[in-house]
């Protein structure tokens, strides 16, 4: 299992500045790209799960030899971060996650959020997960299960870029609140007919 989001974010930041944050499988990056002098990220410091950084590219990868769990804590994970760009979750099992609150906030040039496989059962906030990403484009979360979520406040909050979004799979039946979830967003276009509150 992956450390907590918050301890995850503080250890990346201490060490690295990336461009790219990336979660995936040794096979398929470690001899690739050559990569050497794996940090252990795991919560229990096993090494079962390794950061690497490659200067060349300013991308961190995030490997395991199995598929990586994410902690249920994920608040604040790539939070704040002063040149992210993208981050790619495709290894990633969110099954066991409850909170992505803050999970991107104040990344400023990050531009997108690619999750295609990932799903999220157990998933309950996602408050202000996020705001103030005003380099947003869109973001590929299609097995997201929002049907526990209750809370959904400012998500999207100062996204004045975001364009390209699709909730038609958003479950909203246990929404309690969605305050400011599009403020000062850049949406052209809002279709919200699959939510229910």
């Amino acid at each position: 299992v992956l450390m907590k989001g918050e301890d995850f974010n503080a250890f990346i930041k201490e060490r690295w500045n990336p461009e790219v944050i990336i979660l995936g499988k040794w096979d398929n990056y470690l001899t690739q790209h050559r990569l050497e002098n794996g940090v252990a990220i795991d919560e229990g410091r096993t090494g079962s799960i390794q950061a690497f950084f490659k200067e060349d590219n300013q991308t961190v990868y995030i490997l395991s030899e199995d598929t990586i769990y994410l902690n249920p804590i994920c608040r604040s994970m790539f939070s704040g971060f002063e040149k992210l760009k993208s981050v790619h979750l495709n290894n990633a099992d969110a099954s066991d996650v409850t909170t992505m609150s803050q999970m991107f906030k104040d990344s400023k040039v990050m531009y997108g959020v690619f999750a295609d496989e990932m799903k999220t059962p157990k998933l309950r906030f996602m408050t202000e997960m996020f705001q103030n990403c005003s380099s947003l484009h869109s973001f590929s979360m299609p097995n997201l299960d929002t049907s526990n979520v209750t809370n959904m406040s400012n998500m999207f909050a100062n996204c004045t870029k975001l364009q390209k979004t699709d909730f038609s799979n958003f479950d909203t039946t246990k929404l309690v609140s969605a305050s400011g979830m599009f403020k000062n967003c850049g949406l052209y276009t809002l279709d919200l007919t699959s939510f229910v509150t």
